[in-house]
Parts: C-alpha cells; sequence; structure tokens
C-alpha cells in the first residue's frame, strides 16, 4: 500500500526513489491487488492512497475503566472517539496508578477517508 502523507498541495510531482543499501530489485503484490510495487520505482503523487489520518496530535487524561483498558491492550492503535466530531489513532497509552487517569497521545483521523462505526 502506498500512502500519501501531506502530498496532496504537490499533484503533478514525482516522488523520486533515491537509493538505499536494501534490496533494490523487490517487487510486491496483494493479492487482493492487481498491479506489482516496485521498490526502486518513482511514484507519481498522485497515485498514491489518501491518508486515513492528518499531522495533528491530541493529547488527552481521563480515567478509563480495566474493560477499556484492556480493550487498547488488545488493539493498542485502536480509533477511539474523544467527541462528536474528534476522533483518533492510539500513538501512546500511559496509565497513572496512584491518580487512576490514562494519558493519551492520539494522531487526529481524516474524515474525508475514515467512518468511525
Amino acid at each position: 500500500m502506498k500512502i500519501r502523507t501531506r502530498l496532496s498541495l504537490i499533484t503533478i510531482q514525482l516522488t523520486l526513489w533515491q537509493t538505499t543499501d536494501k534490496n533494490t530489485t523487490l517487487q510486491s503484490r496483494l493479492s487482493t491487488e492487481a498491479d506489482t510495487v516496485e521498490e526502486n520505482a518513482d511514484i507519481q503523487v498522485t497515485d498514491l492512497n489518501d491518508c486515513r489520518w492528518t499531522p495533528e496530535m491530541y493529547r488527552v487524561n481521563v480515567p478509563l475503566t480495566t474493560t477499556e483498558l484492556n480493550a487498547i491492550d488488545a488493539n493498542p492503535n485502536y480509533l477511539i472517539k474523544l467527541a462528536d466530531t474528534k476522533f483518533g489513532w492510539i500513538l501512546e497509552c500511559k496509565t497513572t496508578i496512584k491518580d487512576g487517569m490514562t494519558e493519551l497521545l492520539l494522531l487526529k483521523y481524516n474524515a474525508d477517508q475514515v467512518i468511525p462505526v
């Protein structure tokens, strides 16, 4: 999967392959895709998928129940809801036993690409 980050303003250019010490002749394809990906190929920006997040983060302190903490342990990169229009992908989760609060660092989701359920 190719991922578009904040290249949406540069739609007529290529992201150029530079160099690497890895396997540059590697070609791969998911069983669900028709196109083969070449590791050493230049990529047209308009061919990239839109990003599922935006380059913004939320840092919040919340009281979580044991059930909620277990759900995060089971899926540490879960998309969670903060408010009616605020959702984020979990990047970090730190719990303090002393006060029972959990600090979450969330990556803001892209509402144009992700529909929370």
